[in-house]
């Protein structure tokens, strides 16, 4: 399977991902703020699977079953 560039999709899942854990932090009254974290992490994930980034791939899906059982 040919890795795709994924840079600015990469980019992004970040950020947001980055932006939902601070809110999820701040609001820990607020469950919607964790779930849109987790579903950022796992975003990621899909993202770093498509570049082959099997690994990172996996670590970001990981930690979105995390954010998301807490």
């Amino acid at each position: 399977r040919e890795a795709r560039e994924v840079g600015p999709a990469e980019a992004a899942c970040r950020r947001a991902a980055g932006v939902f854990a601070r809110l999820a932090a701040a609001h820990p009254d607020r469950p919607a703020y964790r779930l849109q974290h987790a579903r950022a992490l796992s975003q990621l994930g899909t993202t770093l699977a498509r570049a082959t980034r099997n690994a990172e791939a996996r670590e970001a899906h990981i930690a979105a079953v995390a954010v998301g059982e807490e």
